[in-house]
């Protein structure tokens, strides 16, 4: 049994790495540790022998391929979506949907980060304009991975 437990987008700042997070339970019983397999890969079925070895056992041919990979598309999803999950994999200021975010080594920081203390007065901004959020202030959300 082959199942995809979780869909992982890897976002690095320069572009976004989807990858399927798949558990395999052999008919004997066997549990392998769940991979992370790369969209791309797990498309056309070179993942397989790369990340199980030659503890599998997969019949020639690239329409098996095709057949195995449908299962496992169509089996992942009996239960409802493959739930997803967005990972960033650096350190800064990220606009994600209408908000920015401050994302940091350990996790996404911080929605709406920083608050207008007062109003420009015919002039430009200033930083003093501005003060960083209380992390208990209403409205910040953090996201960990």
């Amino acid at each position: 049994m082959c199942q995809i437990i979780e869909e992982i987008t890897q976002d690095n700042d320069l572009e976004d790495q989807t990858l399927f997070k798949i558990t395999l339970t052999r008919a004997c019983g066997r549990v392998f540790a769940p991979v992370n397999v790369p969209a791309t890969k797990f498309f056309n079925g070179s993942w397989i022998h790369e990340f199980y070895g030659i503890k599998l056992w997969v019949a020639t041919g690239n329409t098996i391929k095709e057949h195995l990979r449908s299962c496992i598309e169509l089996y992942s999803k009996l239960d409802g979506d493959v739930p997803n999950r967005h990972v960033y994999r650096y350190t800064g200021w990220k606009k994600i949907n209408t908000h920015w975010h401050y994302l940091t080594g350990e996790s996404l920081f911080l929605i709406k980060i920083f608050v207008r203390v007062s109003p420009p007065k015919n002039r430009q901004k200033r930083r003093d304009d501005y003060m960083l959020r209380s992390p208990d202030t209403p409205g910040i959300f953090v996201f960990q991975d």
